[in-house]
């Protein structure tokens, strides 16, 4: 499907996160890190022409010399907040004070830190928060970080309301919420832990939260022997948060000689929820569908606030659209950077798609309305032209037989 697309150019400035703050108000963070390459660490306030697809640069805002780019960010609609992952300067951090997430908030057009908490507890400066998230109801922000623990803190103070999780097994990639439940995202599995109720958070931060449910990767049918399965990414739906999305990457065995490398296939995992029943049936997840999406590793991956679409960027620098109840393709848009993406948002009214890549650019996306466009989502337009087909083929019949 066509749409308005552009790709904007920001130099000296490589983008490893964003959001949106509102339907047309866009946070970058990025930069040269810690590096000695003269490249600047910055948060960036744009506005969005939704018709357009233009971006309007509102404020910068410039982070102290020796501190981390920002690597992940999550924003607010209540508040219009954001909350972000950047590391203190060396020292700070090998003095083991790593205020490594920050708070922001935005007044009168600008970017202005609010409040820093410490969650990872190593003294090395190769570790980083890679996960940001709030929930639903944002008073609560998952934090997680490469040492492969994800702190819950309350918000907006930051306190935190349980022990640090830590996964059993892999990296930490990702994590999202449902009212209820916290889901961690690991490389060798998906876990699904309880969320302390307002009353017994309050004061309870060495409780540790509880493991409801270990999803395990599923087995994958005419992969080579030893290749390697690994989760990178998951939401659940926000319309129907009893639906859980998951990208699953592949890595071949290598080949010896000449032998021709195999693609590193990517897979799109959907599973349902099943409540139990006071009987005998338990509760379960049950995997209703895997779908190989793409022939090379999914980077980012992100579910709109309608619940309709599904949108993920690859190694092969392409960004897809799909739907999300059928899993079918919505939108494609190829070579949309030079480098892989590293982030990637809807807008809250699902009308936008923003990409944002280490190639100093950001690439912006109009999402067409799946109705105007003709691809209702879940399949309704095309039942409706098959009907209109099969009706137009008994009425040429009959016209022609002679009985109409």
């Amino acid at each position: 499907m066509r749409t308005e697309h552009n790709l904007h150019s920001l130099p000296a400035f490589p983008v490893y996160a964003l959001g949106f703050t509102s339907d047309t108000r866009l946070v970058l963070g990025g930069g040269g890190g810690t590096s000695k390459s003269g490249i600047k660490n910055k948060l960036r306030l744009y506005d969005v022409d939704e018709k357009k697809t233009d971006l309007k640069l509102v404020d910068e805002y410039e982070l102290e010399k020796g501190e981390d780019a920002p690597m992940t960010l999550a924003t607010t609609s209540q508040t219009g907040e954001f909350a972000c992952g950047i590391n203190s300067t060396r020292e700070i951090v090998e003095k083991g004070d790593n205020q490594n997430c920050r708070v922001f908030s935005i007044n009168e057009d600008k970017i202005t830190p609010q409040r820093t908490a410490k969650t990872i507890g190593s003294a090395s400066v190769e570790q980083y928060q890679r996960v940001t998230s709030f929930s639903r109801d944002q008073q609560l922000l998952a934090v997680g970080s490469t040492d492969n623990e994800i702190s819950l803190l309350s918000y907006p103070d930051l306190a935190p309301v349980s022990k640090p999780f830590t996964i059993p097994a892999g990296e930490l990639y990702d994590a999202d919420f449902t009212e209820s439940n916290l889901l961690v995202v690991g490389t060798e599995g998906l876990y699904l832990l309880g969320l302390p109720s307002s009353e017994k958070g309050k004061g309870k931060a060495d409780t540790p939260l509880e493991l409801i449910k270990t999803i395990n990767r599923p087995q994958i049918s005419g992969l080579a022997d030893g290749t390697k399965l690994a989760f990178r990414a998951a939401r659940f739906n926000p319309q129907t948060p009893t639906i859980l999305y998951a990208i699953m990457n592949s890595t071949p065995p290598r080949t010896a000689g000449r032998q021709k490398k195999q693609d590193r296939l990517a897979y799109l995992c959907k599973w349902e929820f099943t409540a139990g029943t006071a009987e005998n049936t338990p509760a379960s997840w049950t995997l209703v569908k895997t779908k190989s999406i793409s022939t090379k590793s999914i980077t980012v991956f992100d579910v709109s606030q309608n619940g309709k679409l599904l949108a993920y960027g690859s190694s092969d620098c392409s960004i897809n659209v799909l739907d999300a109840k059928t899993l079918a393709p919505f939108l494609a848009i190829l070579s949309s950077h030079d480098f892989p993406p590293t982030a990637l948002k809807f807008n809250p009214s699902s009308t936008l798609l923003v990409s944002a890549s280490a190639d100093s650019s950001v690439r912006v996306i109009a999402v067409p309305d799946p109705v105007q466009s003709g691809q209702v989502v879940g399949g309704k337009t095309s039942i409706v032209l098959i009907l209109a087909a099969i009706i137009a083929v008994l009425l040429a019949f009959f016209i022609q037989s002679g009985r109409l």
